[in-house]
């Protein structure tokens, strides 16, 4: 029998052997009811539909005697087609931000909004009674010409739907390393050491702080969340240099007038973001505090 994270790789490949060009299954992580969960989300090109299941309740499936072809199978089957696609809760719309140009493709089947090199579209998120899975849809044109959407009404809907559904969390960035360096098996005396070198670097100065929601899917849609940077800006009472790490967090430092940008760029990158991360964007972007607009950096 194999172990959890054999069975968790095994089944990315079954699955994306399955798919084919019609989608593709990832690994990732969720924080459901509080807690990380860590999960499989299967991406349906076809439909720009997103289903996520936990990889531990899959592998309790394994561990009873399903093959992984038959766990794959079954997860499958659980990834709505087009003709099923139910009426779309104007409740359940939110934002969500790509890379413009790794997103070409769908691009063309689903409405946008562009955002410097990025766009932001538009999902339905779902969730079963127990709030142990959540699925998501992207709204593409036929479903917004199906039922009767503008792009206009879905960017406000997706306004007042997606930071309440996945409000803003910042922390400070050692203090974020450290419990990574804690909760991750994999790590080294160099992880520990990096947190230790983030905290010093802060000291005597405000610290750079990581940015995130509490679905990673949805992390770095809090660069969107203007009431939250505001705030921030406000508080420090400075600009905010905005260092988008990976698709699912970003960092933010504070610069105080007449400072210059802390050389700390490729640190950040190194530490928050992985190999198996693409950057959302290759930008550096600066929330101006008395014009309360997010500018690209010089």
């Amino acid at each position: 029998m194999m172990t959890y994270e054999e069975f968790k790789n095994a089944l990315t490949t079954e699955l994306n052997k399955i798919l084919g060009a019609n989608g593709n299954a990832y690994l990732g992580t969720d924080n459901i009811m509080g807690h990380p969960m860590e999960t499989v989300t299967v991406t349906m090109i076809s439909t720009s539909e997103k289903f996520s299941a936990g990889t531990g309740k899959l592998y309790a499936l394994y561990s009873g005697g399903m093959s992984v072809a038959a766990v794959a199978a079954l997860l499958l089957q659980s990834v709505r087609t087009v003709k099923d696609v139910p009426k779309i809760d104007p409740d359940s719309i939110v934002y969500c931000l790509v890379n413009a140009n790794a997103n070409r493709e769908m691009l063309k089947r689903i409405p946008y909004i562009p955002f410097y090199d990025m766009a932001i579209l538009f999902v339905s998120v779902t969730e079963r009674a127990d709030k142990k899975e959540r699925s998501f849809l992207f709204i593409s044109e036929q479903i917004m010409k199906d039922q009767h959407f503008t792009l206009e009404q879905l960017s406000n809907l997706a306004h007042k739907n997606t930071f309440r559904m996945f409000p803003t969390r910042a922390e400070l960035l050692p203090l974020r390393m450290l419990r990574d360096a804690m909760f991750l098996e994999e790590s080294t005396l160099e992880d520990f050491m990096a947190a230790a070198y983030a905290a010093y670097t802060s000291k005597g100065k405000p610290s750079m702080l990581h940015v995130s929601t509490p679905d990673y899917r949805f992390g770095v849609i809090a660069m969107l969340d203007t009431d939250f940077l505001e705030k921030v800006a406000a508080d420090l009472n400075c600009d905010l240099y905005l260092l988008p790490s990976s698709n699912q967090e970003f960092l933010i430092l504070p610069l105080p007038e007449n400072d210059t940008v802390p050389p700390l760029q490729s640190i950040a990158r190194e530490v928050v973001s992985t190999k198996d991360n693409t950057l959302l964007t290759e930008h550096v972007f600066c929330y101006k505090r008395k014009s309360h607009k997010l500018e690209l950096m010089n």
